[in-house]
């Protein structure tokens, strides 16, 4: 297998690409794949710890909310990826909310560590760097942002 960073950035790509036509199609059946259980997302405010199918369900539910009701759309790229073994890719991507072609929120920088398990390659762990309480990384963390403290998107 080519280990080259140009590989390991397309995998994590690839990943990001999938979960991504499963938000703006609402295809939770398309997000699944992409994570392997357990995992965790980390943020600012906290660490939403994922340990089933339902809770990985209640995360790809919060977030699309966040999407749906502000009307925007998830704009990844791949930034930096390495192979740390042969089963695992340390990477990292920048994340817009977009309007059309209006900046609605971000860049923020994500790192998300990738695992190959059973043949396909998961998402086994992530860090949103959100800088601000927002309904994004409230989404992410499942932590509410109180009120009278959280920005856009809303």
């Amino acid at each position: 297998m080519d280990m080259s960073p140009e590989t390991a950035r397309a995998i994590h790509q690839s990943l990001l690409d999938r979960s991504g036509e499963a938000y703006r199609t609402g295809s939770f059946e398309l997000f699944a794949p992409c994570f392997a259980l357990p995992t965790e997302v980390h943020t600012f405010e906290a660490t939403r710890k994922i340990t089933n199918e339902a809770e990985l369900e209640a995360l790809f539910d919060d977030t699309l909310d966040v999407l749906t009701k502000a009307g925007a759309q998830l704009i990844r790229i791949a930034t930096e990826a390495l192979f740390a073994d042969d089963n695992t890719i340390k990477a990292t991507h920048s994340s817009r909310l977009v309007i059309g072609d209006r900046l609605l929120a971000g860049p923020f920088p994500i790192f998300f560590l990738v695992k190959r398990s059973e043949g396909a390659w998961r998402l086994a762990a992530s860090q949103y760097a959100v800088d601000r309480p927002t309904s994004f990384a409230e989404a992410l963390s499942g932590v509410p942002t109180p009120k009278g403290k959280q920005n856009a998107p809303d």
